[in-house]
């Protein structure tokens, strides 16, 4: 399947998102333009990590495996998405939120 949306609630919040590809096994994977770059797979790497926890929340079962594709490069890699990885993107997003959450106030408010 392709470009499945996504939609959870996470602490106050409701995560949205598109997992580009999502395989019949639960696998998913990510595509990505241009070459691979240190700092932006970091980043792309919490991106699928938590399209992989939506999938936990959503169907029970956290992915298989999950893949960064680039498809300018035809470079691929495989992201860990164990539960500590999911544990750790579920306490980043948490937080993430935490710090989003006074301005997310003051916009409903305003």
């Amino acid at each position: 399947m392709r470009e499945q949306p996504f939609a959870f609630r996470l602490d106050m919040a409701v995560v949205t998102g598109a997992i580009d590809v999502l395989f019949s096994d639960g696998s998913l994977a990510d595509y990505k333009t241009g070459q691979p770059q240190p700092q932006a797979q970091a980043v792309y790497e919490w991106q699928i990590r938590l399209y992989a926890l939506a999938l936990l929340r959503l169907r029970g079962q956290a992915p298989p495996l999950a893949h960064l594709c680039y498809i300018d490069s035809g470079a691929a890699y495989e992201v860990a998405v164990d539960g500590a990885w999911l544990e750790s993107t579920r306490v980043r997003a948490e937080e993430s939120i935490a710090t989003l959450r006074p301005e997310l106030r003051s916009v409903a408010l305003e």
